[in-house]
């Protein structure tokens, strides 16, 4: 091997970039707004079906790096030892950089326009496992059929605000049915009392709201995938660009109840309109899913 090789192999950062052939970046979720901040993920075992290699996690850019993949389609498979996050899998077409890794190994340049890495983004999000900061408020559960069988890979969307923006979570539940919703942008809200009384006296002391609801949708697999041996295996790769309500698609729309252990409390369908769950800022709210 080449000086040029030599020299990559002990410059982590420069080590892709110079004969890698595939970059992956593990990146946190924060919810459906484009600008929300992201933080790439160390720790974390990246690993394709097709190939023993283990990646270089590169401290600098938080990418973790490949040399020796074969061109072509590869599933990449993500895991977090601790837990922490969702299981996730992405499809790639890793290129063809032998051409260039010769020309390296001679100790020559490869020529403009040569083929480069690939650089691939996987969003990775939080499982029930995922230590919660002070003040972040979030909701939980077991989503199950109406036989009470957990559903894995259960698609959640609930609303919520950032940055006092309307948006969105949308999470999944794990292969034991169980689903995390993480709020890091909800807040209290207070209500400034008026003064309108003519002797000056305000008619109000002011209202602080920490509890409210928020709508929530479900969307099942089509496919139960229980009882499978590898059950990632039936979950789409591409699942974040996924609209669940195609008709052609993996997903169906549901009419659920909901269940709050700590307080018996239950929520029912009225119709067509299904329940909302109840947010409490800066705490953890369990509610159990059952479809209906």
């Amino acid at each position: 091997m080449t000086e040029v090789i030599d020299f990559a192999n002990s410059h982590a950062p420069d080590r892709i970039t110079i004969a890698g052939v595939l970059a992956v970046r593990c990146l946190r979720y924060v919810n459906e707004t484009a600008v929300a901040p992201l933080k790439m993920l160390p720790n974390l075992r990246v690993h394709s079906t097709r190939c023993e290699e283990q990646p270089l996690f590169h401290e600098s850019t938080g990418l973790y790096g490949f040399l020796n993949l074969q061109s072509g389609i590869h599933r990449m498979v993500i895991n977090d030892p601790g837990q922490r996050y969702l299981p996730r899998a992405i499809q790639v077409y890793v290129p063809d950089r032998s051409r260039v890794r010769a020309i390296l190994e001679k100790g020559g340049l490869p020529s403009p326009g040569s083929a480069g890495p690939l650089y691939a983004d996987a969003i990775m999000r939080p499982s029930v496992n995922y230590p919660l900061l002070p003040g972040e408020s979030a909701i939980w559960g077991q989503v199950s059929d109406n036989n009470g069988r957990p559903l894995a890979f259960s698609r959640l969307q609930l609303a919520t605000r950032h940055d006092d923006s309307d948006t969105s979570v949308v999470s999944y539940s794990d292969i034991g049915g169980i689903y995390l919703l993480r709020l890091s942008g909800e807040r209290a809200s207070f209500v400034v009392p008026e003064d309108i009384d003519a002797d000056g006296v305000p008619d109000t002391s002011g209202e602080l709201t920490a509890t409210f609801d928020r709508e929530l949708s479900i969307h099942s697999l089509k496919q139960n995938p229980l009882g499978l041996e590898n059950p990632l295996d039936v979950f789409p790769e591409n699942f974040d660009s996924l609209d669940p309500d195609d008709p052609a698609g993996p997903y169906q729309l549901e009419s659920f109840s909901l269940y709050n252990p700590a307080t018996d409390e239950q929520r029912l369908p009225v119709g067509a309109v299904m329940p909302q769950p109840s947010i409490q800022v800066g705490r953890r709210i369990r509610w159990d899913i059952k479809l209906t």
